[in-house]
């Protein structure tokens, strides 16, 4: 798992709008928590050749609300992956609040993404929505990509996922998370 310390957060450093601290939870000792802001990104980058060759993988940011989270269910919030600057797959949109359609509350982490179609933002839109973990985190799936050529091979390929909401203004607050965990999708 990519720490959140190893993520390029936008306005990450400035304590205004986020924090690091500690939180008894976490496997690292510290998370990034979002204390409030109009519009965010949080990018991780992995080089490919850490991962293994020709396997399928899917990117998750691990996070938590706090009580008053808020914000952060806009139907502009996407996520998406890229791999050697290009795309793979769909941007998504993406919502940090869990469903509350009461078929979907016992899905948990392990299984398909959690999606529906939903109306806002100018349409319908599929929009994905987060899981509860073991561990007491929730995930969001933010994409997935292949792993292709093998370790030999000296082409430049990060694989770099993002999530993000820059287009709506309104404030977001009291996001936690520790990071962003790859690992090979069933």
């Amino acid at each position: 798992m990519l720490s959140s310390t190893q993520l390029q957060i936008a306005w990450g450093l400035v304590d205004l709008y986020w924090r690091q601290r500690s939180d008894p939870d976490s496997s690292f000792s510290r998370v990034s928590e979002l204390i409030s802001v109009c519009w965010f990104r949080i990018i991780g980058v992995i080089d490919r050749k850490e991962l293994t060759p020709r396997t399928h993988y899917a990117g998750y940011l691990v996070f938590k609300l706090a009580h008053d989270a808020s914000g952060l269910s806009s139907p502009r919030q996407v996520s998406f992956v890229d791999v050697g600057g290009q795309r793979m797959g769909l941007v998504r949109a993406v919502s940090f609040h869990p469903c509350n359609r009461p078929s979907c509350t016992a899905m948990t982490a392990g299984e398909a993404p959690h999606e529906h179609e939903e109306e806002g933002g100018g349409g319908v839109r599929v929009v994905r929505y987060p899981r509860q973990r073991t561990d007491g985190w929730l995930e969001l799936e933010m994409g997935d990509f292949r792993t292709i050529a093998g370790a030999d091979d000296d082409s430049a390929a990060d694989v770099r996922m993002e999530v993000c909401e820059i287009e709506e203004l309104l404030w977001k607050k009291r996001l936690i998370f520790q990071g962003i965990e790859i690992r090979p999708k069933n």
